[in-house]
């Protein structure tokens, strides 16, 4: 199971991230949780579970996704999108996520690029259609995500693209960006899965 929007504070509104840090949450139309490392995103997830604690190896309950069951969660139930497009999900649609190509204030000159809200309206079709199952929101866009896979000593995958990625760099199967687990940044944030 995957959290069908980013991870958000508690107290997280439309216009605020909230402060609250102890756990993460799934809900739509609010600011998702970003400027995190890897250990606080994980800490956050992990937090759902009874104990308060991350399973060990073998375990079930909640955690950061693993970048596979991150990718499978973006392509559908068919593994066929190459984007979170909803049904348009094998075609190059730019402006249907929240990426760069989005200019989230065009009476400004220039291009600006903007974090919004989980399964914002502006972006009706940012989803990953999972039919009766549900569906996915924001997996090509708005906030990169932090995912369970390490790619070394310290370095873990983060996928999805975000608010300033151009198209290319928000596919489903995009795994080129790794960030060391100290990082923490604006158009970074997390999902949970549950094993």
């Amino acid at each position: 199971q995957v959290m069908a929007y980013e991870a958000s504070r508690a107290d997280a509104t439309s216009g605020s991230s909230g402060s609250l840090s102890e756990i993460a949450c799934s809900r739509p139309n609010v600011r998702p949780w970003t400027n995190l490392t890897w250990d606080q995103a994980q800490a956050a997830c992990c937090a759902l579970n009874p104990s308060g604690t991350c399973p060990g190896a073998g375990g079930s309950g909640w955690r950061l996704c693993e970048a596979p069951d991150w990718e499978a969660s973006c392509e559908g139930p068919g593994g066929s999108c190459a984007w979170g497009y909803g049904s348009g999900c094998a075609m190059s649609q730019p402006s249907t996520c929240n990426g760069a190509e989005f200019d989230c204030d065009s009476s400004t000159a220039g291009d600006q690029d903007c974090l919004y809200s989980t399964g914002s309206p502006t972006f009706p079709m940012c989803y990953a259609d999972w039919g009766p199952d549900g569906r996915v929101y924001d997996l090509s866009g708005n906030v990169r995500e932090w995912t369970a896979t390490s790619r070394g000593t310290d370095l873990f995958e983060v996928r999805g693209g975000s608010y300033n990625h151009v198209e290319a760099g928000r596919t489903c199967r995009w795994n080129f960006t790794v960030s060391d687990r100290t990082f923490a940044g604006p158009n970074t944030g997390f999902r949970c899965c549950m094993y």
